[in-house]
This record gives C-alpha cells, structure tokens and sequence, in this order.
C-alpha cells in the first residue's frame, strides 16, 4: 500500500495540519509530497535491476530503504512538535473564531503560534524521505518476490 492511498504517512500528514494550523493547500502540497516517490516506482526497479550493489540486486536495496524509512521516521518521533496555531480553551477545543466586543460580529480569532504554520515543511519533507525509503524496499521486494516465483515455476 504506498502512502498516497491512506497509510499511516497520510495520516501524519493530516495530524501535522491539524496541530500547525496551515492552509489547506499547504497541507495538499504536503500530502502530494509524500506521495511524490510512488511516481518513480519504475524507476526504481529499473535501477535495482541494473545496478546491483556488492554483487546483490534486491536485498541492498531493502535494506537501505528500511533504514532510510526507519531514521526518518524516527527523527519525526523525537522531534517536538510545536506549539498549536490556535490557542485551546478549557474544553480542549482549538479556539478559531471569537466574538468581536464592538460589534458583535464572529471573527478570526488571534493564533497563539504564527510560527506554528511555517513548521510544516520539514515535517512534510521528513515524511517524503520516510517514503521514499519505503518505497525503494517495496520495489526491491517486489522485484525478489518475481525472481523466487519464476525459479519455482522452472
């Protein structure tokens, strides 16, 4: 399953925009980001097909994208998150608009973290090289389950 199609990457993304408070199209281009990888699947069997690494063509390439997978995602685990966008009332409840005292009107209300909206894109691009490791050991795996099925077949 890649990450454009609801894996957990998705859903990372969609709690990033959440807690940061970015515009959506912010969080789009994160989620097309992510998903950027899943573009060059071919490519990437082409390359652990041609170039094989110490005499290996599949396993190299499984573990070199586990591991650049797992160290992404473990950065994105110790990596504080920052403070909300929006400051949260006594429910829990992101406050987003107000009540404006002179005239009464429902307002934008005041962010309790601006800088919480610029956080997003190396969160986005952590969450790109997660997948990319993932797909580069997916395509290898890919590759090593067709080898073992065509052996047993001949």
């Amino acid at each position: 399953m890649d990450p454009g199609n609801g894996g957990a990457l998705d859903g990372l993304a969609w709690a990033m925009k959440l807690s940061s408070g970015s515009p959506r199209a912010s969080y789009a281009t994160a989620a097309t980001i992510v998903s950027l990888p899943w573009s060059f699947k071919f490519a990437f069997g082409m390359v652990n097909d041609c170039v094989p690494i110490r005499g290996y063509r599949r396993k190299p390439y499984m573990v070199i994208g586990w591991s650049v997978c797992t160290l992404c995602l473990l950065v994105l685990h110790f990596r504080a998150l920052p403070e909300p966008y929006w400051c949260v009332d006594a429910a829990g409840k992101y406050v987003r608009e107000t009540k404006d005292p002179t005239t009464g009107q429902t307002v934008a209300a005041t962010p309790c973290n601006a800088a919480a909206a610029e956080s997003g894109g190396a969160i986005a691009m952590l969450m790109m090289l997660a997948s990319l490791g993932y797909c580069i050991a997916d395509v290898a795996a890919d590759g090593l389950t067709v080898s073992l099925a065509r052996a047993d077949v001949g």
